[in-house]
């Protein structure tokens, strides 16, 4: 099992702003100092979900610092960049990181995120396969060969020479697609992706991906190529670990009910996103400890545990959800090892979760549970 460190930091009011931002680093490189496997970057914008909003800036300056984790973006949300510059800069990190670098990509699940942006969410959600096709397109244009027109839903473009920098890895740096429909599987094994991989339990994940390997072999990998895909396959999920049960639960309590009132606010600005309109789309914040709280949640998606704790009433890792002593945990890591998944991206900061608690929750998942769990043999060798 490889176990991720998710970054999403919440920030409630501007005056935490700069505190939490400088949290985030300490907590990322105690994560890489502690032996996680990667650091995952979200991107959100204007409300605060995530503090520093670019996983594209923040990881330029944060992944300089790590000296053996790997740097994801989860995700680039590929409608709100020009394929040009998602392609030279994915090619930048990964040079920087010296193959280190994974690019997340999918369509992004707030609806003002857009309207930001002058456009609708619906748009971002079509546009997304057609953007990442450009992207590829770009990665593949040689100086010496015909001239490259982009053409897409949302941007244009005519590039008569190469990206540069080209990429570390070849023929590009590593892609992983998150939010993804199963017809389009069969596209991402041709490309190589790695897939980010939720599920309202572990048989559904499992269910997920049943069958990708297979897919990644008969598009024509070699078996390099294939191990790198699979052992990057992710399980997103939220933890908190304390010396006790009991104290992990009060600990969690205050964050998740931060972050419910903090999603109700999202949900009655949906109205505002489109004046005029009745939007009819879902509000669905993304990543560990996204939803609303709610009761007997042990073990659950953005719920505060239930009294059982751990293994109790609710607890499922697959609900996104795991908090209590280093055992239990323990116990429901073992349930994604038994689903087949091979890399678990964690959440320890959501709902402004006290720096001191997370800091310590860091060092006893990773010298009290992580040690249960033996990474499996690197990823190949970049090349």
């Amino acid at each position: 099992m490889k176990f991720s460190m998710f970054l999403n930091p919440t920030s409630l009011s501007r005056e935490n702003d700069k505190r939490i931002l400088d949290e985030t680093i300490e907590q990322a490189l105690y994560a890489d100092e502690l032996g996680f496997a990667s650091v995952l970057l979200s991107e959100h914008h204007f409300s605060g979900y995530n503090t520093f909003s670019s996983p594209l800036v923040f990881g330029a300056w944060l992944g300089g610092q790590f000296k053996n984790a790997y740097l994801s973006s989860a995700v680039v949300i590929p409608a709100l960049y020009h394929p040009a510059r998602i392609a030279e800069e994915a090619n930048l990190l990964d040079q920087l990181m010296n193959g280190r670098y994974i690019l997340g990509v999918g369509a992004g699940g707030i609806p003002g995120e857009f309207a930001g942006y002058g456009m609708r969410i619906q748009t971002a959600h079509e546009v997304t396969d057609e953007q990442m096709d450009a992207v590829h397109e770009l990665w593949d244009k040689e100086d010496d060969g015909e001239p490259l027109d982009i053409k897409t839903t949302l941007y244009s473009g005519r590039v008569l020479q190469r990206v540069s920098p080209g990429p570390y890895r070849t023929p590009h740096p590593h892609v992983m697609r998150v939010g993804f429909a199963p017809e389009k599987l069969p596209l991402y094994a041709a490309r190589g992706y790695s897939l980010f991989v939720s599920g309202p339990d572990s048989e559904a994940i499992q269910a997920r991906l049943a069958g990708y390997e297979q897919m990644l072999r008969d598009a024509g990998h070699s078996e390099e190529r294939i191990k790198l895909a699979m052992e990057w396959n992710t399980t997103p999920t939220a933890v908190h670990v304390a010396d006790t049960t009991e104290e992990a639960m009060a600990n969690v309590a205050g964050p998740f009910a931060r972050l419910g009132e903090w999603a109700a606010r999202q949900g009655e600005l949906m109205a505002n996103y489109y004046p005029g309109e009745d939007p009819t789309q879902m509000f669905r914040p993304s990543g560990p400890g996204a939803a609303a709280p709610r009761e007997g949640g042990g073990g659950g998606q953005g719920g505060p545990p239930s009294p059982g704790g751990p293994g109790g009433p609710g607890a499922s890792p697959g609900r996104m959800g795991m908090w209590g002593d280093p055992d239990g945990v323990a116990a429901l890591v073992q349930e994604h090892v038994d689903s087949g998944v091979r890399n678990l991206n964690i959440g320890f900061a959501w709902g402004e979760v006290d720096h001191k608690t997370v800091m310590r929750g860091l060092e006893l998942f990773a010298t009290e549970v992580m040690p249960r769990f033996p990474e499996p043999e690197g990823d190949p060798t970049p090349a």
